[in-house]
């Protein structure tokens, strides 16, 4: 992505936060449209595991990397960008913590 910005050109990505997730795994039951569904999460690593299945038997199952805010910095520094907000809820002002799940990294291109 970073090769296709222009010096000074600015990037939003809106990710989950690893943190978040590591601390709510487990099992829940919940109704959608009527149906009800059992979701599965889990941590591997900096993976994200989550199952889905539904009262039919049918089933899905999602796999997602995860970052910290830190992790992601990091990485846009490797690729030539540098960080100018790590927020959460869409705001400069509310820092990127673990108490949400998602999270807005605004990088830059220098």
């Amino acid at each position: 992505m970073s090769s296709l910005l222009r010096r000074g050109g600015r990037l939003v990505l809106d990710v989950y936060h690893r943190g978040f997730f590591e601390t709510r795994q487990g099992v829940r039951r919940f109704e959608s449209n009527g149906t009800d569904v059992t979701e599965t999460k889990h941590m591997a690593g900096d993976r994200l595991h989550v199952t889905l299945e539904y009262e039919s038997g049918e089933r899905d199952e999602f796999e997602w990397q995860l970052f910290t805010p830190d992790e992601l910095a990091a990485l846009a520094a490797q690729q030539g960008l540098r960080e100018l907000v790590a927020c959460s809820g869409n705001d400069e002002h509310h820092q990127a913590t673990a108490d949400a799940p998602r999270m807005q990294i605004v990088v830059e291109r220098v």
